[in-house]
């Protein structure tokens, strides 16, 4: 009985040493690749740091010539490690992405349409907000014709396209109705125009 016990603890600290190896070795394999990834992106960092501040140096914007460094600047931008308005580029030898891109920032070198939506974006904050410069009829029809202007230049096919012509078509009643400051169809305008760009500029 005893050499039964015995042999039941032998095989339960077997089995505890071969989870301790095997848990273990993951633990340490997942660890490795986080460290590794995270210096990954400081070597990515340091490089484009570099790339502007030469261009400071030389008082000039960025002007990307190695397509790597087109692709670090999107990844890091997504991953919060750049801020996409503070980067000084003006060109690139890779071309912008035309079609609305869920991730993208407003940009032109990077992606034209997110760019249309964060100038549709402004014009929907003027319209909900009011401006003291902005007081008659006629100045919210501009901005809607305007807002929407940038809309009609965004391209995109997606699951988002409906979301995007209800913007559109709303702000064509809203011209039809001769709209003014205050009214909610200006608001509900805003609204979506908002929720369309917190998707798809980060």
């Amino acid at each position: 009985m005893m050499g039964d016990i015995l042999k039941l603890g032998a095989a339960f600290l077997a089995l505890g040493t071969v989870l301790f190896i095997v848990l273990g070795g993951e633990f340490d394999e997942k660890e490795s690749m986080v460290n590794a990834e995270t210096e990954d992106i400081e070597t990515k960092k340091e490089e484009i740091y570099n790339l502007i501040e030469e261009s400071a140096k030389k008082k000039k914007g960025v002007e990307i010539k190695d397509p790597k460094h087109h692709e670090w600047i999107k990844e890091l931008v997504k991953k919060g490690e750049l801020n996409p308005h503070l980067l000084p580029v003006i060109s690139s030898v890779v071309p912008p992405e035309e079609e609305l891109t869920a991730g993208g920032f407003p940009e032109p070198v990077f992606y034209k349409s997110n760019l249309y939506l964060h100038h549709a974006l402004t014009g929907g904050e003027i319209l909900a907000s009011k401006p003291d410069e902005l007081e008659d009829d006629l100045d919210v029809q501009h901005v809607l014709n305007t807002t929407k202007d940038f809309l009609m230049k965004i391209k995109y096919d997606g699951e988002k396209k409906g979301d995007l012509e209800k913007v559109i078509d709303d702000i064509d009643k809203a011209i039809q109705e001769g709209a003014n400051f205050g009214d909610p169809i200006l608001k509900e305008i805003h609204k979506n125009l908002k929720e369309l760009n917190d998707y798809f500029n980060v």
